[in-house]
């Protein structure tokens, strides 16, 4: 390839070709006589951290051969704080998604509380940005912006890449040395690695934490409905002239009280509140999905029985 550097261009022959005038700078890379000089990137300042630890928090995944060259790369999940760099949470998995995303923002407000934000970029979990759009559509909610939306917290899809420097430069940190000290401990399975993580990030926190801007805290305790319910899939169905829900394959009858209370042929949705308040006509609640898939019977809300 030839080199492009402001006047002193290569030729093909080893030569050296010096130009100062700016017309001719121009046709060279026209006529294919020497490459095309790069444009510089957009100018992107650095975003100050937010004062307190609980007010942003980062999440992302990152798929890198943690275990070596010669394993197979899987992902990586963590939950780093903006104000202080501590990360929270870390989890090797097989693919970062809706389950593995809800995993650790519930293990977060379980341990430290309700933070105020989430930064994230935008996945098709975190967001949804219809085809052809540049921004995502604030009115379509994820299972994610649904469970986040009932805690209280804000969801922040970054713009660009740079714009998650901070999470970014974390990865490369951790893709520098957990890969190393696993080695070196003989970790060799991802249920080992992840058996390894918190003796890891206690000793990664110490070292690379940073002092917040300010005293105190933004995060508060949870006090509310069951987090198991709210970090898990919820669907809407039709409940049908039988009284029944199509579930994938399966049909689910819904028991005669509920049934009297939904009315034929209305919607079925999963909520959070209690059939003993639940007021006449209201559609019915279809149980939710648990991580591992399988269709979870919310005692008090909803008993259906499997039917072939």
């Amino acid at each position: 390839d030839l080199a492009v550097r402001s006047g002193d261009r290569s030729r093909g022959g080893g030569a050296r070709v010096r130009s100062r005038n700016a017309g001719v700078q121009k046709a060279l890379p026209a006529a294919g006589l020497v490459g095309k000089k790069k444009k510089r990137g957009a100018h992107h300042k650095r975003r100050p951290r937010r004062p307190l630890p609980g007010m942003m928090l980062h999440i992302d995944g990152s798929t890198h051969a943690w275990l070596g060259a010669d394993h197979e790369q899987f992902d990586l999940v963590t939950l780093m704080d903006d104000a202080t760099s501590d990360l929270y949470y870390a989890q090797f998995v097989d693919e970062e998604n809706t389950e593995t995303i809800m995993a650790g923002l519930r293990s977060v407000i379980e341990n430290q509380g309700v933070f105020c934000a989430l930064y994230s970029d935008r996945a098709s979990h975190f967001v949804c940005t219809p085809k052809g759009a540049t921004k995502p559509d604030r009115t379509i909610r994820t299972q994610v912006g649904r469970a986040l939306e009932q805690v209280g917290v804000e969801i922040i899809p970054a713009n660009s890449p740079q714009a998650r420097g901070r999470c970014e430069r974390s990865y490369g940190t951790l893709q520098g040395r957990l890969p190393q000290e696993m080695r070196q401990a003989g970790v060799h399975t991802m249920e080992q690695a992840n058996a390894f993580l918190p003796g890891f990030l206690e000793r990664h926190n110490e070292k690379f934490t940073v002092k917040a801007a300010e005293e105190g805290t933004a995060f508060v305790p949870y006090h509310g409905q069951d987090l198991n319910k709210i970090f898990s899939k919820h669907h809407e169905r039709v409940v049908s002239n039988d009284n029944t829900i199509t579930f994938g394959r399966l049909r689910l009858q819904i028991l005669r009280l509920v049934a009297a209370m939904a009315g034929k042929g209305s919607s079925g949705r999963r909520c959070d509140r209690n059939l003993d308040h639940q007021p006449i006509g209201s559609p019915p609640i279809l149980s939710s999905t648990r991580p591992d898939n399988s269709l979870a019977s919310i005692p008090g809300q909803l008993d259906v029985l499997t039917t072939r």
